[in-house]
């Protein structure tokens, strides 16, 4: 028995003495980075009458809404935004148009705001219709 017991004593030996903490070195540690979504967004498109958007506003806490560029006038080449009523879209991106509402829903609504909008393809709009990924197979 007291073989097995000093056996077993000087694993214990071992392991304790054989671990030591390892210090983090904090100039190598790199802060998690929390990307603004607001950078992601199209900045090549150009938006023109009959465009239809996605729409997003993060805090409001609801669904997404489907706006389209309005095509007659009094309103042609504007958006009916959320909280905000008439926008002009017709000629900026999708980006341009979100940090533009950005700045009026911070101004009225909420601080901060974060707005996503996204040019939607007509395709994409049908119901029923699957999109077949490139390179992809029936």
């Amino acid at each position: 028995m007291k073989t097995n017991s000093l056996a077993f004593a000087a694993c214990l030996g071992i392991i304790i003495t054989t671990w030591t903490p390892v210090e983090a070195d904090d100039s190598k540690v790199q802060p998690a980075v929390s990307q603004d979504p607001m950078t992601l967004l199209d900045d090549l498109s150009v938006l023109k009458k009959g465009d239809m958007l996605s729409v997003t506003i993060k805090e409001d806490n609801s669904k997404t809404k489907w706006i389209q560029v309005q095509t007659t006038q009094p309103a042609a080449g504007d958006v009916q935004f959320p909280y905000l009523g008439l926008v002009k879209a017709e000629g900026l991106t999708p980006k341009k148009l979100a940090e533009k509402c950005k700045l009026l829903l911070e101004k009225h609504h909420f601080k901060p705001a974060t707005v996503i909008i996204a040019l939607v393809e007509p395709e994409e709009l049908q119901p029923g219709k699957v999109k077949k990924p490139p390179g992809g197979q029936n």
